[in-house]
């Protein structure tokens, strides 16, 4: 899970980040170094429907998350930037999204990626 940057806040650029704390986790849609892996995203973004979890989206230029890396590694890997809108990020007093909804999303995501479904993702 990865801090993301909100733009709520006095001077905030909406061009630079679409993040807003009190919406719901975040799923990047793409990065300075990757672009998400639609099957993935979708899946995130159909749980999150299912169980009434807001996710926010979010398209940023710059910047790289740890799932580029991932994403790149052997043949490749499906990889899907998971935040949390955090306010004055890299600042010694940041305000971060409530973690309630990341991990709950998180929780009814996880048990459903078994071999089938992640060999079903990773497959384009």
């Amino acid at each position: 899970m990865e801090a993301g940057i909100a733009a709520d806040h006095p001077g905030g650029r909406p061009d630079w980040a679409q993040e807003r704390l009190g919406e719901g986790p975040v799923t990047y849609l793409a990065d300075a170094q990757m672009l998400v892996n639609l099957k993935l995203r979708d899946l995130f973004q159909s749980i999150a429907r299912q169980n009434n979890i807001p996710v926010q989206t979010e398209v940023t230029n710059g910047g790289a998350e740890d799932s580029a890396e991932l994403q790149r590694y052997g043949a490749g890997r499906p990889a899907v930037n998971f935040a949390v809108a955090t306010r004055y990020l890299h600042s010694h007093n940041s305000m971060i999204e409530r973690l309630d909804q990341a991990v709950s999303l998180l929780l009814k995501v996880l048990p459903v990626l078994d071999a089938r479904n992640v060999k079903e993702i990773s497959h384009f």
